[in-house]
């Protein structure tokens, strides 16, 4: 088969359509987490559908990697490597869009959490049992959640963690890629090895039982000086970046029909795989295999050249795609918060005798977060269903609340004061 099968000149390229489907995968790994915590939490620590759910959070590290990589290299394509303090400024730009986008529906979660946390046994309903919940929040407002400074387990804001990691190795790895841009380009991918086996083979046991197996995705855990998330982040990162080499290699390559077959046999099977992996595969070393999944998944997806990741990326389905993105972040905050709302509500229809609740998870028997043991029952795959769409729909509710907010207060405020300085 000819090259020419495979590539076209530049001048008969044309103008990429814009790609969404990674904002519906962003929606669908965010989903994946919450079904894992909800069957967690509400479970008292067992799981049956989603044994290993949490390592879909390996997809945004290797997304945040691929899309600062995607913005420093196009920078550095016009300009070259930057100097030293305007690859800082980037790399603090790189923090500052994060923690505008997550602090107000922090604020936002957070109120929430206090709203409906599970009263104490002594004073319940009492107004400071509600209060109480704001106690020690600098802890998450100051982003350390997840280190030797801020540990805070058994708390709806542990999914923090993440977030801790993503700005910290994010604001190191955006100075790096602006600065040194060749060199990382030799890093990234040795990086994401050395550092991804390092991370698997030197994990310390823990409460996963001999050899500290379940504790090998324990983003808490100390290792040397650094905790396990951040080691994790920094090799995840690397993935991502090492990803969008391959699609800079192959982003402006019009593909003939036959590859275009390849590419969507290649995306349905890394699907399949990572799908099968999250339900059946135990939390271990050996979770390690999907994240080649979730890098096919990834590089598809941009590329938009298979048949299926067109269809996905298909005009009308576009802002569906956009809108459940952009509410994603407020999901994942909030999830853990939202489990005993949700399970109440169930355990109220349950009383009410309607018939569909009756076989799914309520909050009566107690559970990791609401001091007892397990519930009456673990998820079945009603609560996936509407536990998702209740999630989506709280989610829906918070972003709302923030861009009301930002469009009708702090806008006219921030006006009304650039007035009254220029006056003055």
């Amino acid at each position: 088969m000819s090259a020419n099968s495979i590539a076209a000149s530049p001048g008969a390229l044309q103008k990429k359509t814009r790609v969404s489907t990674v904002e519906l995968w962003r929606y669908v790994f965010t989903l994946l987490v919450c079904w894992y915590h909800f069957e967690f939490t509400a479970g008292g620590l067992r799981q049956t559908l989603f044994t290993s759910g949490s390592s879909a959070v390996e997809f945004f590290f290797i997304i945040a990697g691929f899309t600062l990589a995607m913005s420093a290299y196009r920078k550095t394509a016009k300009n070259g490597a930057f100097p030293t303090r305007e690859a800082a400024g980037s790399a603090l730009d790189f923090v500052k869009k994060k923690l505008l986008a997550i602090l107000p529906l922090l604020v936002v979660i957070i109120f929430a959490w206090a709203l409906f946390q599970v009263p104490a046994a002594a004073g319940h309903g009492a107004l400071y049992t509600k209060l109480r919940t704001l106690l020690n929040t600098e802890w998450v407002f100051t982003f350390l959640i997840g280190t030797p400074f801020g540990l805070n387990y058994n708390d709806p804001t542990v999914p923090m963690w993440f977030l801790t990691c993503l700005l910290a190795i994010g604001y190191i790895f955006t100075f790096l890629v602006h600065r040194f841009p060749d060199f990382m380009r030799f890093f990234a991918p040795i990086g994401a090895v050395l550092v991804y086996s390092y991370f698997a083979l030197a994990m310390p046991g823990g409460y996963g039982g001999a050899g500290g197996t379940f504790n090998t995705l324990e983003f808490a855990s100390l290792m040397g000086y650094m905790n396990a998330g951040m080691v994790k982040a920094v090799a995840e990162v690397c993935m991502g970046i090492s990803v969008y080499f391959i699609y800079e290699r192959l982003e402006n390559v019009n593909f003939s029909a036959f590859w275009r077959v390849i590419l969507t046999l290649l995306e349905a099977y890394a699907i399949y795989r990572f799908f099968a992996l999250t339900l059946k595969q135990p939390i271990g070393v050996d979770n390690s295999r999907r994240l080649i999944y979730i890098m096919i998944i990834i590089l598809t997806s941009f590329l938009n050249a298979g048949f299926l990741s067109r269809a996905l990326n298909a005009k009308p389905l576009r802002p569906v795609w956009t809108y459940l993105g952009k509410i994603s972040l407020a999901m994942y905050l909030g999830h853990y918060v939202m489990v005993h709302p949700y399970t109440s509500l169930v355990a109220y229809l349950k009383d009410k005798g309607v018939g569909f609740a009756q076989s799914m998870t309520d909050g009566r028997g107690g559970g990791f977060l609401f001091g007892g043991g397990a519930t009456n029952g673990l998820m079945s795959a009603k609560d996936m269903i509407f536990f998702g769409l209740f999630m989506t729909a709280y989610a829906a509710l918070v972003f709302g609340i923030v861009r009301a907010w930002t469009r009708f207060v702090f806008r006219p405020l921030r006006k009304f004061n650039n007035l009254l300085r220029g006056n003055a």
